[in-house]
């Protein structure tokens, strides 16, 4: 048995023989990446009291600064990286939208009102899934050829070469999920081309997104694909210590001038 899904976006499972009529994914699949951006003085709560430290003179590095500057680096990575055509950043943050106003950046200004997805009413209550839909239905119009991949904006490490190596295996399937650095949440999900049944129209499904907790477990019942890959691409940022494992492993150059700025080396554990 295969999974395969409706028009509408829902998972069934069919015999292999459906399989062999539906189009085959090119391996150069193009991507439009997609980022959900909340922004403002409440990102990043769990990382602690707004100022991180203030000592010796140096300057307090905020939560919302080190959002802003993970966000940065996630989207730079995103635009650098050769199989990503577009980056949609979809927010109804002000401050983020100027950010990340870049060549290969689109900006969609959220909309938050109730009930904008009809067909899906999971997502709808959700700010956070609702947004997405909202973004992906602006790429299946736009690029209805090209893959989808939705993207945490809090992955500072992200690495352009091992994100087109993840994308490459991507292609492979309809629908795919990356968890996260614990493997119980999502860093990225992914959706080609031809992630429905055959219709009259052809074209995509729309993404199901279920980001929230235990989200991992939530987007393999659907029938995503969970795919592997080195921790740069998944190591999300929540906490302290996620942001000393960040360190470690190589952090953007944004983040990396926030960081600097406040914090001495010995605060994260980072070699002097």
């Amino acid at each position: 048995m295969t999974w395969v899904w409706t028009a509408t976006g829902e998972p069934l499972q069919c015999q292999n023989a459906v399989m062999s009529i539906l189009p085959a994914v090119p391996a150069d699949l193009r991507w439009i990446a997609i980022v959900p951006i909340k922004g403002g003085p409440l990102a990043k709560s769990r990382l602690g009291s707004p100022a991180c430290v203030s000592e010796g003179g140096r300057r307090a590095a905020t939560r919302e600064a080190l959002a802003r500057a993970f966000a940065k680096d996630t989207v730079a990575a995103l635009v650098a990286a050769e199989p990503v055509a577009e980056v949609l950043v979809v927010t109804s943050c002000d401050q983020v939208a100027r950010d990340l106003r870049t060549p290969g950046v689109r900006i969609v200004a959220e909309d938050a009102g109730e009930g904008t997805d009809p067909d899906e009413a999971a997502v709808a209550a959700d700010p956070l899934n609702r947004a997405i839909r909202q973004a992906d239905r602006l790429a299946s119009r736009s690029f209805p050829h090209h893959g989808v991949v939705v993207v945490t904006a809090d992955l500072p490490t992200l690495d352009p070469e091992a994100l087109r190596r993840l994308l490459s295996e991507a292609a492979a399937h309809r629908r795919a999920v990356l968890p996260d650095a614990e493997g119980t949440g999502t860093a990225m999900l992914m959706a080609t081309p031809e992630a429905t049944v055959p219709t009259p129209g052809g074209g995509r499904a729309p993404l199901i997104p279920r980001f929230g907790v235990d989200s991992r477990a939530a987007h393999e019942a659907l029938g995503h694909v969970v795919l592997d890959a080195p921790r740069s691409l998944r190591r999300d940022i929540d906490t302290l210590a996620d942001l000393q494992e960040a360190v470690m492993l190589g952090l953007g150059p944004h983040s990396t001038r926030v960081l600097a700025s406040c914090l001495p080396p010995e605060v994260l554990g980072a070699p002097r």
